[in-house]
């Protein structure tokens, strides 16, 4: 399952409740996540002194140690289980796995309750499980089922500011031991981090130390949930909040903290108290000085990373609600956010507490690198994220499984983080090439081509492109990547990772299980020796999440990728030879945009992806349903003219056999007169549209009914679940309205591919191909098979990209669009193709007798007219042609 000490430090760690006194004259307490000294617990307490409530203060200590766990206070049966839980653990610590599971197998045959459950879950932390489940046996049986009762118990409901209020008091008032200690334990299972903000001012009061006492004890027991919360309280104006706030992080042993409280450190401006308690903290969690660690930034973005990853060691939450904690108007408050947008707005969060920690303690801009680069990042995911999951609930199947308001909230998330990728922009080229480069690294495909569509408009300076030869593939492949633990200290060496399993957590071999070791803490001589040993702390290695620092390039790609243009350019010329072909095609548009005047690496793959791309198939399929053979093969031409494919049947009954075999069929044109009498042995039109809405198969699939002309306003409301009620002999450009608007801008596979095609058309179309390095002449055999399989939206850009080109072989297949098709966009496309074709040259008697067709008979529209004006100018008419074509447009 992996290294043990890697998992471990990534998971909570086991909560220790039994006190133990660490040298006379010390008073500690275990509480969960490890041990803090109780002048650390309440940092004003003095020797002889008293409390404002008259107690001595070895009286306040020894509630502490009773509130933390006194067995007196619990129920005798679940005391039990804990206590059989808690050996169970200590046995399986050493390799005692026979007696472990019989110390286990008690605990399941008392039918712990599933908040129990969820409690010992939490103390024997993420590492116990991962071990047990590896094991395959019956200890993994075990796992399972602790952690199937404790997933019920998980997820904890906010409580009401009036309930939350009430067990303070209790907590605090109530002379009873007992209620006392149940009012805690409800806030911190119940209540959690929520509880937070209702504390603050007792941590600020300097005078009652049993109230204080009682809220530090609370919090630290909150385990990892209520880490953020507490991290906030680093930002309170007053020391003294700070201070408590280093021991309760320290206390609580999680490190998301690891971070902030190294921060705290390195703030001159800092109280020297905070500080020496946060590097007690640090102690506490890492087991080192805070001397012998990294710098804070390097925390910073070992954290956010993790976030942006959502690597399991930080997605820690047994509340519904999903919380970033922040200060406003003075007040510590959570924002909820949805579940699928937590790790990106703690990544986010974390990155900017770095900024700020850096303009602060006077971090070096480049020290900040990374930091950065995940920034960037996080703001275009959360947009792309967004449009993901929106995209996805575009099928109304699936978006009926939604709640309307979740529906909602998404719709109104996607208003909220519109204008992040522009404010990433603003950060300037270089870091949205690092970024790029980082989500080729991560495997994340949407985000790379996000991005690629922004870096096309930035400046690119072409000296920085790789050189012809540069190995692109070795780029994204070779070196160190980034490792998923937050290492702290000096610890082996980041391991590897294929480009194929970067989204995945990774997992290391397997090592040897450490032997159980002493404390390393000094015991006092009187002191018996512990029923179990302790865990040995986990040593963890200072080197970062980061997703550039330390990788190896290639030979060619050693140059500084940190400055200007260099990571834009590189990391473009790198999308080229990416594994997903969506990825290929943006940067091939975007460097065909971008126009570099040199020749770089891969710099041939442009023209390869562009062909490609232009070669996506999205046809969409027409069924044709009518009896009568003339409407039938009309309307099957007027489809297959707008770059359709039509199946025309001849009944209902082969038309239901065919809607419900594949390919699936994109619309559905159905004639009234199939049956019109309901005499015949065919359904109705409207018995058909009852079955087609009745399948499964094709119940989302848009129909249009079509009726004699005379009929149309009789039976428009005959079939509401129609799209449109038309005439049988409808006007071409009608019908292609009514297609154009059905499947413009769709979102499904056949309407994805069609966009590629109409992007790599138009990116064609709009360059300039005397003054670009790339060979663009090598696609028109694509573009010419696009004209003529495509729909209209990419048939245009692509007449257009033809005509650029100057693509003689174009004329033919031109000026059949010219003639055929009926629409006005295509056909003035065809007229410009065939004007820039012939540029020049003699104008073929077929092209000139298209145009003057088109302008016969009545009044031309104006657009065509100028469009074959313009087409005639270029090229080398005859004095007959000409004699003509003025003719046709004298006024009489």
């Amino acid at each position: 399952m992996g290294d043990p000490a890697r998992v471990r430090a990534a998971g909570v760690r086991k909560r220790r409740r039994a006190p133990v006194c660490d040298r006379p004259g010390r008073h500690s307490c275990r509480i969960p996540g490890g041990s803090i000294a109780m002048r650390s617990l309440i940092p004003s307490l003095g020797p002889g002194r008293r409390s404002p409530a008259g107690l001595p203060y070895v009286a306040v200590a020894l509630l502490v140690l009773w509130g933390l766990g006194c067995p007196a206070a619990r129920a005798q049966s679940a005391d039990e289980v804990r206590q059989a839980w808690r050996e169970g653990v200590a046995l399986f610590e050493q390799g005692q796995y026979d007696e472990a599971l019989k110390r286990f197998e008690k605990v399941l045959a008392a039918n712990p309750s599933n908040e129990l459950a969820l409690e010992l879950r939490n103390e024997a932390g993420y590492q116990l499980f991962v071990e047990m489940l590896g094991r395959e046996d019956d200890l993994a049986t075990v796992a399972r089922k602790v952690l199937e009762l404790a997933e019920v118990g998980q997820l904890r409901q906010r409580q009401s500011p009036e309930r939350i209020r009430a067990l303070l008091r209790t907590m605090y008032d109530d002379e009873s031991f007992e209620k006392s200690y149940r009012a805690m334990e409800e806030l911190a299972s119940q209540v959690g981090p929520f509880c937070v903000p209702y504390v603050v001012d007792t941590l600020a009061d300097r005078q009652d130390d049993e109230r204080r006492a009682k809220a530090i004890v609370l919090l630290s027991k909150l385990g990892p949930d209520g880490t953020n919360a507490v991290i906030e309280l680093l930002y309170h104006p007053d020391d003294f909040v700070r201070q408590n706030a280093c021991a309760i992080l320290g206390h609580l042993g999680d490190i998301k903290a690891v971070p902030y409280l190294r921060a705290v450190t390195e703030w001159r401006d800092e109280s020297p108290h905070v500080r020496r308690q946060a590097e007690s903290a640090l102690r506490e969690i890492t087991g080192k000085d805070a001397s012998s660690l990294g710098p804070a930034v390097v925390y910073f973005e070992a954290l956010a990373e993790r976030y942006y990853q959502e690597h399991p060691s930080v997605m820690v939450n047994n509340f519904r609600d999903w919380a970033v904690w922040g200060w406003r108007n003075g007040k510590l408050v959570p924002r909820l956010v949805p579940r699928y947008a937590y790790n990106e707005e703690m990544a986010e969060k974390v990155c900017y507490d770095a900024l700020r920690h850096g303009a602060r303690a006077g971090v070096e801009t480049s020290a900040l690198d990374g930091v950065w680069t995940i920034l960037v990042s996080t703001l275009f995911q959360e947009k792309v994220e967004v449009d993901a999951l929106l995209e996805a609930l575009s099928d109304p199947a699936r978006a009926a499984k939604v709640d309307s308001q979740r529906l909602a909230e998404l719709r109104a998330r996607k208003a909220t983080v519109a204008n992040q990728p522009a404010l990433a922009v603003s950060r300037g080229e270089a870091y949205l090439g690092k970024a790029l480069r980082k989500a080729l690294l991560d495997g994340r495909p949407l985000l790379a081509v996000a991005l690629i569509e922004h870096m096309r408009d930035l400046p690119i300076d072409e000296s920085l492109l790789p050189a012809p030869g540069a190995d692109l593939a070795a780029y994204l492949r070779e070196g160190a990547t980034p490792t998923s633990s937050l290492e702290i200290g000096s610890g082996a060496a980041r391991s590897e990772q294929p480009v194929s399993e970067r989204r995945v957590v990774p997992r290391p071999a397997a090592q040897p299980r450490p032997s159980a070791e002493p404390a390393t803490e000094p015991a006092a001589p009187s002191e018996p020796a512990p029923a179990a040993p302790r865990r040995r702390r986990r040593r963890i290695s200072a080197r970062p999440l980061d997703a550039l620092d330390g990788l190896a390039y290639g030979p060619v790609m050693q140059r500084t990728l940190e400055a200007g243009s260099a990571a834009h350019a590189a990391s473009l010329a790198a999308a080229l030879v990416y594994r997903d072909k969506r990825v290929r095609y943006a940067a091939a548009e975007a460097l065909v945009r971008l126009a570099p005047t040199r020749e770089f690496a891969a710099a041939q793959k442009v023209v390869e992806n562009l062909s490609s791309a232009l070669g996506e198939s999205g046809s969409r399929v027409v069924l044709i349903v009518a009896r009568d053979t003339q409407v039938r093969n009309r309307l099957a031409g007027i489809v297959r003219d707008l770059g359709y494919l039509p199946v025309p049947v001849p009944s209902a009954k082969q038309g239901l056999m065919r809607a419900r075999s594949n390919p699936v069929q994109d619309a559905i044109l159905i004639h009234t007169e199939l049956n019109p009498d309901g005499l015949g042995d065919d359904l109705r039109a409207e018995q058909f549209i009852a079955q087609i809405r009745r399948d499964y198969r094709t119940a989302g699939v848009p129909i249009f009914v079509l009726t004699p002309a005379n009929k149309v306003a009789e039976r428009a409301g005959l079939f509401p679940e129609a799209k449109a009620v038309l005439a049988d002999n409808v006007d071409p450009v009608v019908l292609a309205g009514h297609f154009e608007k059905l499947w413009n801008g769709a979102k499904d596979p056949k309407g994805k591919a069609v966009a590629i095609a109409r992007k790599a058309a138009k990116a064609i179309a709009e360059a300039d191909p005397r003054r670009s390095v790339f060979d663009l002449r090598k696609t028109i055999p694509a573009l010419l098979d696009a004209v003529e399989r495509q729909p209209d939206d990419v048939r245009v850009p692509a007449l257009r990209a033809l005509g650029v080109l100057r693509a003689r072989e174009a004329v033919d297949v031109a000026t059949v669009v010219f003639e055929t098709n009926r629409r006005l966009t295509v056909r003035t496309a065809a007229a410009f193709c065939l004007g820039e074709a012939l540029r020049g040259q003699a104008l073929p008697d077929k092209v000139f007798a298209a145009f003057t067709k088109a302008v016969q008979g009545g009044q031309p529209n104006a657009r065509l007219y100028r469009a074959c004006s313009e087409a005639l100018a270029k090229t080398r008419l005859t004095d007959a042609q000409r004699l003509r074509w003025f003719e046709l447009g004298r006024v009489d």
